[in-house]
């Protein structure tokens, strides 16, 4: 089946290729900070603190950047959006490199690397998966989508051997060189125009003012970015900021905690291909359900797991499968439900509240903790909270091949 599609539309799998690409080398310059702030703390003398506050400076600037990344990507098509994108991403690596002064890192890392990293993001890959690709857009999106983990799973090993070869400065200077490589490859392919339709979509042709009215005046809109940013909240926010101090509190040692980290990555990949593909074939709504019930029984499965290593893994492994699973079960509703015409702007706000989430999530457990010196109240909030988002889910319509006009979806 995966070969026919190939054959089927061979250069919207080249654009896919080129997104998962763009994903890998944007989410493995994010997660590098943690590798790096030992380094930076050597040399150039760079604190944790000031590191952690350019990590949290590109967080807002991408929080900020995605609904307009989207947006631009709706009315010019995604060559520029990708390509200036990640030439931020290239020169602020590149910068980075060379930077000696506190300013230099909270401008370049924080500052240009979040700017590129808020257009390089899910709604990018939502809107140029759904201009090439009219049948198969669910698993080419899921496909795309696992460039994220690639980022984290498979390139930052890689960084991690070449920082002890080559320093931090070498192989953040590889690591831009290879980032422009992708930048000049996005250029020349993406100029070629979407197959997917002959006329101009008169979504892309309106005034970003009516767009953005049409968007939000939309039921399936705020049914889709409230369950997104509980989704932000129970997975970027409380699994993936607290899962190894929970592993940790539970009494395993660290290397045990980053392991389970580990086999959660690993299992993200999986999921987010395969519900991909399965939002291809099953009642969309039900399977974005169906993700978020299960995740109230991990939840609830988490606060057992003291004492039992194996219980910890099968926890990370059915989580981190489940992680990214609703994005291209999302992207797909958006381009059938209310167009591909709005699907970036739409995207872009959408993770705008996922991004809102997780730094919920992420406080609430540090203050949590700081009340009661455990985390079953975390647990709990967050598992009341997904059973909110599966039950929202069950109110979206299903409406498979239409292509509306601007019109409330």
């Amino acid at each position: 089946m995966i070969a026919a599609a190939l054959r089927g539309n061979p250069f919207g799998w080249l654009v896919v290729a080129i997104c998962f690409a763009a994903l890998m080398a944007v989410y493995a310059t994010r997660s590098s900070i943690g590798l790096m702030m030992s380094f930076w703390e050597v040399e150039p003398g760079w604190s944790r603190e000031l590191a952690s506050n350019a990590g949290a400076l590109a967080l807002v600037l991408m929080a900020v950047v995605s609904p307009f990344a989207g947006n631009l990507i709706d009315r010019f098509g995604p060559r520029i959006v990708c390509s200036s994108g990640l030439m931020c991403v290239a020169v602020g690596i590149l910068a980075t490199s060379a930077a000696i002064r506190d300013w230099q890192l909270i401008a370049f890392y924080g500052g240009l690397i979040g700017i590129g990293s808020g257009a390089i993001a899910m709604p990018m890959v939502s809107a140029a998966v759904a201009r090439y690709f009219e049948r198969g857009r669910g698993l080419a999106s899921g496909i795309g989508f696992s460039g994220a983990t690639g980022g984290q799973l498979i390139a930052l090993p890689v960084l991690g051997a070449m920082v002890t070869a080559l320093g931090w400065r070498g192989t953040y200077t590889v690591l831009g060189v290879l980032t422009l490589a992708i930048v000049a490859i996005a250029w020349l392919v993406l100029r070629r125009p979407p197959r997917v339709s002959e006329e101009p979509d008169v979504q892309m042709l309106a005034p970003l003012r009516e767009r953005l009215r049409y968007v939000l005046s939309s039921g399936t809109f705020w049914l889709l970015a409230i369950g997104f940013l509980i989704c932000g909240f129970s997975t970027a926010g409380v699994i993936e900021v607290h899962l190894i101090p929970y592993a940790e509190f539970c009494g395993f040692a660290p290397i045990e905690g980053a392991t389970a980290y580990g086999v959660h990555g690993a299992f993200n990949m999986i999921g987010v291909v395969l519900f991909g593909l399965l939002s291809d074939w099953l009642h969309r709504p039900r399977l974005l359900a169906s993700i978020y019930f299960t995740r109230v029984a991990l939840f609830v499965l988490l606060t057992q797991v003291s004492g039992s290593l194996p219980l910890l893994f099968v926890f990370a492994a059915l989580y981190g499968f489940l992680n990214f699973a609703a994005m291209p079960v999302i992207a797909h509703i958006i381009a059938s439900r209310m167009g591909v015409g709005v699907i970036g702007l739409a995207m872009g706000l959408i993770f705008g509240g996922h991004w809102l989430g997780a730094a919920v999530g992420a406080y609430l457990g540090g203050a949590f903790y700081s009340l009661w010196a455990r985390y079953d109240e975390l647990w709990i909030v967050a598992a009341l909270a997904v059973a909110l988002a599966g039950c929202l889910s069950l109110f979206v319509p299903e409406d498979r091949g239409r292509e509306p006009a601007l019109q409330p979806a």
